[in-house]
């Protein structure tokens, strides 16, 4: 009697690992939107995009990636109409709908920088975050000293280093697939450091910038998570202070009047997720 029920305690147990989801079927719905229910009840729902031999890798439409171990699994459906079979499916015909995923404009974090900036208002390198489905927030700095254009605004010498950071705002919207239109807007506090020499000899000086501008372009995604976006962007800059002083008596400064002034230019920018 003790060997029939310690048998079967055993079968009870092993109903569970019985009913697990087979590997076949989770191939079968790589790369598809899923419900599993988990044996607690539970449910986690998403795209599948990787499967191992203990678990499964889930991407949630909020952009978090979450594992599902096989063992917790009781049941596994697909969320669309699309029946699922365990052939292989036919690519698509753009490599990038295959590489990234198409329901985030781009992936939760991603690095840009800006080269046409060079010939302009000065380059561009900044890190985003996803903060809604489709709006990213992304610390920016500008190395103005390095743009030509802004050595061209004056007679004067700008230091290289002359620079700003700010804060880039930027919304993603209609296109197609993983490829968006965006529009957004920045902020930016900046300081130059300039140098000339006039009738009384050589001089040096110090301008603070406040800068407001907008944007809108498009952006295109591409395998390994790489990018690219071509716009472009307009605002006002406001100088906050412009103070300059003879460097035989330094002691001695002058302020000249404060400015408004318009940028703008086009953007050309790389980015990878």
């Amino acid at each position: 009697m003790k060997r029939l029920f310690l048998c079967a305690v055993l079968f009870a147990c092993a109903l569970p690992l019985a009913a697990q989801v087979s590997d076949s079927v989770w191939n079968a719905l790589i790369d598809r939107d899923v419900l599993i229910t988990k044996l607690d009840g539970s449910e986690v729902r998403g795209e599948l995009i990787g499967v191992d031999e203990t678990s499964v890798t889930v991407a949630r439409i909020d952009g978090r990636i979450v594992s599902v171990m096989k063992a917790d699994a009781e049941e596994v459906r697909t969320t669309t109409a699309t029946p699922v079979a365990p052939a292989t499916e036919e690519p698509a015909d753009d490599p990038a709908v295959d590489a990234v995923r198409s329901d985030i404009p781009l992936g939760s974090t991603y690095f840009l920088v800006d080269p046409l900036g060079f010939l302009q208002v000065g380059p561009i390198v900044e890190y985003g975050f996803l903060v809604g489905s489709s709006t990213y927030v992304a610390p920016r700095l500008r190395i103005m000293g390095l743009g030509v254009l802004s050595q061209a605004f004056g007679s004067w010498n700008l230091q290289p280093y002359s620079s700003s950071v700010g804060v880039n705002v930027t919304s993603m919207f209609a296109g197609s697939g993983p490829n968006r239109f965006y529009g957004g807007g920045s902020v930016e506090f900046g300081m130059t450091w300039s140098s000339g020499v006039n009738y009384y000899g050589p001089w040096e000086g110090t301008t603070g910038l406040f800068i407001v501008s907008s944007s809108f372009g498009h952006q295109w995604r591409y395998t390994g998570g790489f990018g690219l976006r071509l716009g472009a962007f307009a605002g006002v800059g406001i100088e906050l202070w412009d103070e300059w002083w003879y460097t035989h008596s330094p002691e001695i400064v002058y302020a000249n009047e404060e400015l408004l002034y318009f940028v703008g230019g086009v953007q050309f920018a790389l980015t990878w997720e």
